[in-house]
């Protein structure tokens, strides 16, 4: 069976991650005979977390609003934000907090991005001077669930959570500990949250599709034959959100022709899953025609480089991602295929965790959201941030 990663290894990155397949999910043929769904124009609705429902790629229908439960701010996906809607990177005062007990869920050690997150925090929490308990989720609800009354049952004065599911969000709230700051990871994490650290998901979807548009308009006039959205359902509006953003800016750099066929949308748990996904329907894709496909996180991408390898189709195929993790280094490097990524910075949330958290442990106002300001890279700037120096064609 070919392998759901099969391209370039950067040694000592994990590459080639045995990632446990979790369910596979195709959504029902609307339109044309594909194994996917067209998709609809009816935007989610403002501040929605539900984990069901259509993606919106119309300009005129722009959900504003931030992911939260909390709190909005008016998005501009076609324009670019004031300084103030980022937040930058702060560095942790030496024992600030000394004495404290801070918890932390991980979404899963086994997965890089994760993990670059859950080290970052961790050496923010060692230079704060605060002593940390840390509760690996393994990318399962329920065991992030019962992290939260670990949690709760040791009494820390603070917690950060970065778990799957965000319809668990609520019940998380309800097991972990009470009375205490939050900070949630990527996504809202029900009503217990203080703040939330992480990208702002449709501005982060709307630089993908600018740039992705930039390059079809380059090379090929904007002349491409299908474009498939390429989501998680088990992170729900957060990815319908960037998956919205990338539509918009596709669209915003080549219009969507008369005749070419509506973006279709695959549903794919995980990267095993999304080169089964994106396998499936290259078989019913004619060769020869031009695909784009755009990840909303770099797990489902390399699931759908490894299936358009395996199944000879590669000259076809033209993808993009969001996170820029290590798995992905290599292949934004070498890759002419991976037009580019979106960065999300993970080695560096601590630096926004921490602070905060100190800040709300002492009763200051914090935002609501603390957004990540994202970057695009591709081949020609990706060694600017990153050490690619190693990276390698496999036998």
């Amino acid at each position: 069976m070919p392998s759901a990663y099969a391209g370039r290894v950067r040694p000592g990155t994990g590459r080639r991650p045995g990632r446990r397949m979790l369910s596979l999910v195709l959504a029902t043929v609307l339109a044309g005979g594909t194994a996917c769904t067209a998709v609809n124009p009816s935007p989610p609705e403002t501040g929605q977390t539900s984990q069901t429902g259509p993606i919106s790629t119309s300009p005129s229908s722009t959900p504003s609003g931030a992911s939260t439960s909390t709190t909005t701010s008016t998005t501009n996906p076609s324009g670019d934000f004031g300084s103030d809607h980022f937040t930058p990177f702060r560095t942790t005062v030496p024992n600030s907090a000394e004495g404290r007990r801070i918890g932390l869920i991980g979404l899963d050690q086994a997965n890089p991005y994760s993990k670059l997150v859950s080290e970052s925090i961790k050496e923010q929490a060692t230079i704060a001077g605060a002593a940390l308990v840390y509760c690996d989720a393994e990318n399962n609800a329920e065991v992030a669930l019962r992290c939260a009354r670990r949690l709760a049952a040791q009494g820390v004065d603070a917690w950060v959570t970065f778990q799957p599911v965000i319809s668990a969000g609520q019940s998380i709230c309800g097991a972990g500990p009470k009375d205490v700051p939050m900070i949630s990871i990527d996504s809202t994490q029900g009503n217990c949250q203080s703040t939330r650290v992480g990208i702002d998901d449709q501005w982060a979807g709307f630089t993908l599709g600018t740039e992705l548009g930039r390059f079809i308009q380059r090379r090929f006039d904007c002349q491409v034959g299908v474009v498939v959205y390429l989501v998680d359902p088990t992170d729900g509006f957060v990815h319908r959100r960037r998956a919205t953003g990338a539509g918009i800016g596709l669209d915003t750099i080549c219009p969507a022709a008369t005749d070419r066929p509506p973006p279709v949308q695959l549903e794919a748990s995980g990267q095993d899953a999304a080169f089964a996904a994106v396998g499936k329907a290259l078989t019913s894709i004619d060769k020869g025609q031009r695909v784009l496909i755009v990840g909303a996180n770099d797990g489902l991408t390399l699931g759908a480089v490894g299936a358009a390898r395996a199944a000879g189709r590669l000259d076809d195929v033209y993808v993009g991602g969001i996170g820029a993790d290590p798995r992905s280094y290599c292949e934004i490097a070498e890759d002419p295929h991976w037009v580019g990524d979106v960065a999300s910075f993970p080695e560096k949330y601590g630096q926004l965790v921490m602070p905060y958290l100190v800040d709300l442990m002492a009763g200051k106002p914090v935002p609501a959201n603390l957004f990540v300001r994202n970057e695009f890279i591709d081949a020609s700037t990706i060694g600017e941030h990153y050490d690619v120096s190693d990276c390698e064609q496999t036998p």
